[in-house]
């Protein structure tokens, strides 16, 4: 049965952190989380400890045994489960027991959840290349992410990163007052199961110092490795500088640049990513300049794919980035906006009940 709005269920997320720091967390939990509760559903975070919910969502959540605790208690009281993940945990570079391990962890979750959620469709086809499942996926990807500003309680709470922040954008502002050449790259340094994240910049070294010798630029590197950083951009002819990654500080840091450099080691795990790092970028008024991961390529009407030298220069000499950005997000407010998101969820919960 479909519910009533007066009798929805109530919906709960057992996700694998409640860091707000991790993205897949901000994204696919609290974001719907609080959208669905302001549809007059129930939702909270859920543990074995707590009350059960009419639904539970595991959210990147598939270690063998939170998985043998759901099974049986799922078993027990005919309770539905989804398992929902963002990231190709098939295919990881890196060929060890632990991972293999976990593999079959994955596996043996999505073959027994009532429904499978992927944040894309490559993701979907690999899921299903491995997986032998009860349904089919749902393929619901990531709501565009608001911005964070950098107001009073961001001051309070992290009063030196503030004015780091501020100083840095001053310097820079003054050294290249044309936004569109002040590059960026942010997110994770690393990712402890697959190739990528900082290094991916590197092989764009003689690309960026080529373009910098005809018009100069100047790289900004947002993100949480420091040591790491110093390693790879030592000896650069670029101009580039590091910020640690804030949740109180990211917003308008990012908003600071005109450019933003999405390069992916093009992989088995990188191919099954979300495009929530371009519509990041997109959402904060920053031109991307990124490379042909599937998720991406419906923006290519747009901006043409491929982190190369003739579409930074093409970002860093558009006479309109503007007017590029704003039809850009008008489309990615339809298809990804948050509302468009939680009809989706709302779809797939409805479907387990009817």
């Amino acid at each position: 049965m479909t519910f009533l709005p007066q009798t929805r269920p109530h919906i709960a997320w057992w996700p694998h952190t409640t860091d707000k720091r991790v993205a897949s967390y901000r994204l696919r939990c609290l974001q719907v989380m609080n959208g669905l509760q302001e549809r007059g559903y129930k939702t909270s975070l859920w543990n074995p400890d707590r009350e059960l919910p009419d639904v539970l969502v595991l959210s990147k959540r598939f270690d063998s045994k939170s998985i043998r605790t759901v099974v049986e208690i799922a078993d027990e009281n005919n309770l539905p489960w989804v398992l929902d993940f963002c990231d190709n945990y098939f295919d990881v570079d890196i060929n060890d027991t632990f991972w293999r391990d976990r593999k079959r962890s994955l596996v043996n979750a999505a073959e027994n959840a009532t429904s499978v959620v992927n944040s894309s469709r490559a993701l979907s086809e690999v899921t299903h290349r491995n997986c032998s499942l009860k349904s089919s996926i749902n393929v619901i990807a990531d709501a565009v992410e608001p911005m964070v500003p950098m107001g009073l309680r961001s001051m309070f709470s992290s009063p030196a990163l503030i004015l780091q922040a501020r100083l840095y954008a001053a310097r820079m502002k003054s050294s290249f007052p044309d936004r569109r050449r002040r590059l960026v790259w942010f997110g994770n340094a690393a990712s402890p199961h697959a190739s990528g994240g900082m290094s991916d910049i590197t092989a764009l070294k003689s690309t960026l110092e080529k373009v910098h010798q005809k018009k100069p630029i100047q790289l900004t590197i947002i993100s949480n490795d420091l040591p790491l950083f110093k390693k790879l951009f030592s000896g650069w002819h670029v101009p580039v500088s590091y910020l640690p990654w804030s949740i109180h500080t990211f917003s308008w840091l990012l908003r600071q640049h005109g450019t933003c450099l999405i390069p992916a080691n093009l992989n088995e795990f990188t191919l099954c990513k979300t495009n929530n790092r371009l519509l990041t970028a997109i959402e904060h008024d920053v031109l991307p300049v990124y490379d042909p991961i599937p998720s991406y390529l419906e923006f290519e009407s747009f901006m043409p794919a491929g982190v190369n030298m003739r579409n930074i220069n093409k970002a860093i000499t558009c006479d309109k980035p503007d007017d590029l950005i704003s039809q850009a997000k008008e489309f990615a407010k339809r298809k990804y906006g948050l509302q468009s998101i939680l009809n989706q969820w709302e779809s797939l919960f409805n479907g387990i009940f009817s």
